[in-house]
C-alpha cells in the first residue's frame, strides 16, 4: 500500500514537472526547423535522429507502406528534471520524456519495444520483461504503447541506463520491422 502511494506521488511530481516542459515546448518544437530536418529519411532510419543535449527533439516516424507521417514524437531532455528524477528513482539513468502521438483521423500502433538508443556503436532498448523499471507514466492511467487514435498522445518518461553519457551524441530510431523479423527468427530457431 506504501509502495502504491510512493509511486503515485513521485508520477504526480515528474507529471507537474513534465507537463509544464512539454506546454511550452510542443509549439516551439513544431514551428522550429522543417519537416526534412526532424523526419524519418532513409539515411536517418538506419542511423537515427541524435536527440538534443537540453530541450526537445521532434521525430516524425513515417509509415512507408502509405507514404504518410505513423508517429510523431518529442522527446526531451532537461538537465534539472533528470537530477529530480534520478534523485527519486535513486539510480544513475538519463530521463528522456516521450510525447507520442498521430496525426488527426489516423489509428496506428506504437510499439514502445520498437524504440532503440544509440551511442558510439553500442545500442539499447527497452526490455518488455522490465517496462516497469524504465518507463514513468505520466497519469496515473495513462498508456505508453498500443494503438494511437488521431488526437490521442501517449506521454512517460523512459530511463536510460547508466552506460549513456549525455554529453555524447545519443541517437534514437524507431525500428518495428527488426522486431518482426527477430521475432519470427526465434520462432524458427524455437527460441
Amino acid at each position: 500500500m506504501a509502495k502504491a502511494a510512493s509511486q503515485g506521488n513521485r508520477r504526480a511530481k515528474i507529471s507537474r514537472i513534465v507537463q509544464s516542459l512539454l506546454a511550452f515546448s510542443v509549439g516551439l518544437a513544431f514551428f522550429a526547423g522543417t519537416q526534412q530536418a526532424f523526419s524519418q529519411t532513409e539515411e536517418n532510419a538506419k542511423k537515427g535522429i541524435q536527440l538534443k543535449k537540453e530541450g526537445i527533439t521532434a521525430y516524425i516516424v513515417r509509415d512507408e507502406s502509405l507514404d504518410g507521417i505513423k508517429l510523431t514524437m518529442l522527446i526531451g531532455h532537461n538537465g534539472k528534471l533528470s537530477q529530480r528524477i534520478r534523485k527519486m528513482v535513486g539510480r544513475d539513468v538519463i530521463p528522456l520524456i516521450f510525447s507520442v502521438s498521430t496525426l488527426p483521423g489516423q489509428t496506428t500502433y506504437f510499439n514502445p519495444l520498437a524504440l532503440e538508443f544509440v551511442q558510439d556503436g553500442k545500442s539499447w532498448r527497452p526490455d518488455s520483461s522490465a517496462l516497469d523499471s524504465v518507463i514513468i507514466m505520466l497519469e496515473e492511467k495513462g498508456k505508453f504503447g498500443g494503438v494511437l487514435e488521431g488526437g490521442q498522445t501517449h506521454q512517460a518518461v523512459l530511463l536510460l541506463p547508466e552506460w549513456f553519457q549525455v554529453n555524447k551524441p545519443i541517437y534514437i530510431r524507431y525500428r518495428e520491422q527488426s522486431d518482426a523479423n527477430l521475432q519470427l527468427t526465434q520462432s524458427l530457431n524455437g527460441s
